[in-house]
C-alpha cells in the first residue's frame, strides 16, 4: 500500500495485516484512513450527524457520540483537529434556544457533565485545555458559523484491556439555554494522526 492512500471505511486492513479500528454505525458518518510510515492519519467526515440534547434545568444538557474505535493496545494521539458547524433541528424557542454557546470536544469517553473536562476531551482539544465552543443555529435547520480546534498535546491512553473509542462531545454549560429535549446536527471534518504502541 502507497503512502498516503485513501481506504474506504469500516474495519480495515493495513500493511502488515494489523487492523485500522471500526467506524460507528452512524448516519452521515464516514472515514478515510492513510497509513504515513507508522502512524495512522483517520479523516472522519460528518454531514448532518444528529444528536438529541436532554432537557436543561433537570436534566442537564450534554450529549456524547461515538464515532469510531481503535484497535485494541496503547494509542498515542500525536495530532488531532476539525472544523465543525452546529445545526439546531428542533424548535428553537422550546428546546434548543437561539444563538447559545455550545462546547465541543472529542473525548475516549462520552459527555458525562454539562462542562466538558478529562477524558470528555482528552482527544481534542486535550486534558486541562480550554474547551473550544460554537454559537448554535439562530434559525431553525440553519448551521452556525464553523468552529474550528486542535489538540495542544500530544496524548496516550491504554486500550489495552479494551478498546478505546472516540466520542464527539457537546454540551450547554447554561442549562436552562435547553428548554425541552432538543435535536441538533453536525458537519465538518475531524483528522486525527496516531499510531499503536502495543497491547501491553
Amino acid at each position: 500500500m502507497a503512502l498516503y492512500e485513501d481506504l474506504s471505511v469500516g474495519k480495515l486492513t493495513v500493511t502488515g495485516g494489523t487492523t485500522v479500528g471500526t467506524l460507528a454505525n452512524v448516519s452521515g458518518l464516514s472515514a478515510t484512513h492513510q497509513e504515513i510510515g507508522g502512524f495512522i492519519r483517520t479523516t472522519l467526515t460528518l454531514v448532518d450527524v444528529a444528536q438529541t440534547v436532554p432537557a436543561g434545568a433537570t436534566a442537564a444538557a450534554f450529549v456524547g457520540t461515538k464515532l469510531f474505535t481503535f484497535t485494541n493496545g496503547r494509542i498515542q494521539v500525536h495530532a488531532a483537529a476539525c472544523t465543525l458547524q452546529q445545526k439546531t433541528t428542533s424548535v428553537l424557542a422550546s428546546t434548543i434556544n437561539a444563538s447559545k454557546t455550545c462546547q465541543y470536544g472529542l473525548g475516549t469517553v462520552t459527555a458525562a457533565a454539562s462542562t466538558l473536562a478529562t477524558t470528555m476531551i482528552n482527544i481534542l482539544p486535550g486534558t486541562g485545555q480550554t474547551v473550544p465552543t460554537v454559537t448554535s443555529s439562530a434559525t431553525i435547520n440553519v448551521a452556525g458559523t464553523a468552529g474550528s480546534s486542535a489538540l495542544v498535546v500530544p496524548s496516550n491512553f491504554d486500550g489495552s484491556g479494551a478498546s478505546r473509542a472516540v466520542f464527539l462531545n457537546s454540551a450547554y454549560e447554561t442549562d436552562a439555554d435547553v428548554d425541552a429535549e432538543g435535536t441538533q446536527t453536525w458537519s465538518g471534518t475531524i483528522v486525527i494522526e496516531w499510531s499503536n504502541l502495543g497491547d501491553f
